[in-house]
């Protein structure tokens, strides 16, 4: 496989960890009135509980939060190097600055990812391991942890299904996490979540990099 092999991403999420979340204020009525999320958007389903809310819109946004953490996602369904906005980092930062006195205590910015292969088990033996156990029937899923701006990349490599545009295939499955796990208060928070486009070039960098140098 080589880096003309186009790298396609599916999933893009923000995650806010805090000391207590308040998941029965998430509802549609709440993020719409507090201009969080547009009016426009056409909610789905909806649960609002006590111990987990979760809102699913025809876009393809979900929100789900329980009293650990807040987690927003998009479909995106594009290739990674493409240049296009995000649905669920401006909502995010809309959220944080809403409630700026909530013990925020961490930050996920993820990225699901894949390359088309015909036999990815195959493929990730090959790149990642010695020749001496090519042939031995190994099944590797490997996870690299990388420091990178005050922050620590992981990057898991497996085996997969994945869809492209309603066509599904067999697939090098790349789920990233850029992870901050330093007190953050409102204002910091949105400014990491603000620098979610360099954390996906860079982010696509180490993918393409892991693809040329095993």
């Amino acid at each position: 496989m080589t880096t003309n092999s186009i790298i396609w991403l599916h999933f893009l999420s923000v995650a806010v960890t805090a000391k207590h979340h308040n998941p029965s204020i998430l509802n549609k009525d709440f993020l719409a009135r507090n201009n969080i999320v547009p009016d426009s958007w056409e909610v789905v389903e909806t649960i609002t509980t006590p111990p987990v809310s979760i809102i699913k819109y025809s876009n393809g946004v979900v929100w789900v939060m329980d009293q650990d953490n807040l987690t927003i996602t998009e479909t995106y369904d594009r290739p990674f190097q493409e240049n296009a906005d995000s649905m669920v980092h401006d909502r995010a930062i809309l959220y944080v600055k809403m409630l700026p006195h909530t013990p925020y205590t961490a930050l996920d910015l993820n990225y699901t990812a894949s390359i088309i292969h015909n036999d990815p088990d195959t493929w990730i033996t090959q790149q990642f391991i010695n020749t001496t156990f090519h042939n031995q029937n190994i099944i590797m899923q490997p996870r690299f942890i990388i420091n990178v701006n005050n922050a620590v990349l992981n990057i898991n490599f497996r085996a997969g299904n994945m869809t492209r545009k309603k066509n599904t295939g067999k697939c090098v499955v790349v789920n990233c996490n850029v992870h901050y796990d330093q007190m953050l208060n409102s204002d910091a928070l949105q400014t990491k979540i603000s620098e979610w486009r360099s954390n996906k070039d860079m982010v696509f960098s180490n993918i393409v990099n892991m693809m040329e140098a095993y």
